[in-house]
């Protein structure tokens, strides 16, 4: 009951998810519903801060990288707890209610009607979202996660 649109964004590797994703393009052209398949972006943080939440149900996701990019620009993203993003949320408590736990559509909705729910009480909204954009910016800065991977580059002794 309440209008949308949704952006889809990258493409699936595997074969499963090239199939779904073919379908679904399929389903959507078939009903004329307010789908956009976007692919994949060279900046895609610089779009991020204009949706209301984005959504990352993969469940390959290695390191997390939607999440970090969503909540470094203020935007909750609703994401499957599995790979990075079992890492990342654990970052902070306020970042668990974003999880979706087992991969169904039940699961999934539970996630947004609580993040929906969350958003009906606005200030404390917008502190949990800049609470979760400042520790994204402070954990996930570029420049803390190179120093990282070049110090353990040098403890094994990749660069000699």
């Amino acid at each position: 009951g309440v209008p949308c649109e949704l952006d889809i964004w990258g493409k699936p590797f595997v074969q499963r998810g090239q199939e779904i994703l073919h379908r679904l393009e399929e389903t959507v052209a078939q009903r004329n519903l307010p789908v956009a398949f976007k692919g994949f972006h060279k900046a895609p943080s610089t779009i991020m801060r204009d949706y209301d939440c984005i959504l990352n149900p993969s469940l390959d996701e290695p390191f997390g990288r939607v999440p970090v990019e969503g909540f470094s620009m203020g935007v909750p993203v609703i994401s499957h707890a599995s790979g990075g993003s079992l890492e990342i949320y654990a970052g902070a408590r306020e970042w668990e209610q974003f999880l979706f736990k087992d991969y169904t559509a039940n699961s999934l909705a539970a996630a947004i009607t609580a993040t929906k729910q969350l958003a009906a009480k606005e200030a404390v909204f917008e502190a949990t979202l800049r609470t979760l954009q400042s520790d994204a910016q402070t954990r996930f800065r570029a420049s803390r996660v190179v120093d990282e991977l070049e110090s353990v580059f040098r403890e094994l002794r990749v660069f000699e």
